[in-house]
Parts: C-alpha cells; structure tokens; sequence
C-alpha cells in the first residue's frame, strides 16, 4: 500500500485510529485517517471481504456506527485498502466543496455486508457512498433489519 502512504503524508494525514472487528484475528481492521485542517478523515478497510461467511459475522452495526460518529465530525471518504486509485481525485473534490447537507440512507446488511456481497459489489457500494458525499451530502448510514 505504498501509493496510499505516499498521499497520506502528502496531504498531511494522521492515524487516528484502527478499528480491529475481531479479538483473535489480525483481520479484518479499518484504519481511520484523519486531516484536521480540513476536517476529513479516510477510512481504509483491509480484508473485510475475506472473512468465510460461514464462521463468525464481524458486527455491521458496529462498522456503521463508528462510520456515523465519524460523519458527525468528518467529512469522510471510505475505501477497500485495494481499491484506493480515485482517492487523490476525489480528496481534491472533497477539500473544495464547502456545503454539506445532512442526509440519512438506509442499508439493509443482508444486502450490503462486505463479507456477503464480496469485494466487487462492496467496492461498488463504497464508490456509491463516495459519489453522495462528493455530491455535498454528509450521510448516516440506518440499519434497517
């Protein structure tokens, strides 16, 4: 992930904090990365697709709500730790744009759970997301069950 370093220390992020959804295991985590000055933070996830289904679920509920607390503080955008190529463009898109408007989205995790939906459709949720908060709308995420 050396790309991914270089633009972090590029644009002055800081490791603020790794989110491990397992005890035991070493995967899957969740780095947050956070840009005071310009109130962003990045969420780089790693090996949150490659988890076997049929052993032990890691928490969705948990993953959105630590994404919400952060949008509650944060611009943020949020990656696959394979899938980072648009972020330099999109952090420029993102540092320039100076209306929000709060939005809520519901997500169904049965629909949307990394480990279910596998790598390609969560990349592609994730870049959804991206696309809305590019658009100007800091989002929370409901749960819906």
């Amino acid at each position: 992930m050396g790309i991914f370093n270089q633009i972090v220390n590029a644009h002055s992020f800081e490791l603020q904090e790794t989110i491990y959804y397992y005890e035991n295991r070493p995967l899957p985590f969740s780095e947050i990365w956070i840009h005071e000055p310009y109130q962003i933070a990045l969420i780089i996830d790693h090996g949150l697709c490659e988890q076997p289904v049929c052993g032990a679920t890691w928490s969705y509920q948990d993953y959105v709500k630590k994404q919400n607390e952060i949008s509650e503080m944060y611009r943020w955008l949020r990656y696959d730790s394979k899938d980072t190529e648009s972020l330099i463009h999109e952090l420029e898109v993102l540092k320039s744009l100076m209306v929000v408007q709060h939005v809520e989205r519901s997500v169904d995790p049965r629909r949307s759970h990394p480990q279910l939906i596998g790598r390609a459709r969560y990349q592609k949720q994730l870049a959804e997301w991206r696309k809305e908060i590019l658009q100007g709308n800091s989002m929370k995420v409901l749960v819906s069950l």
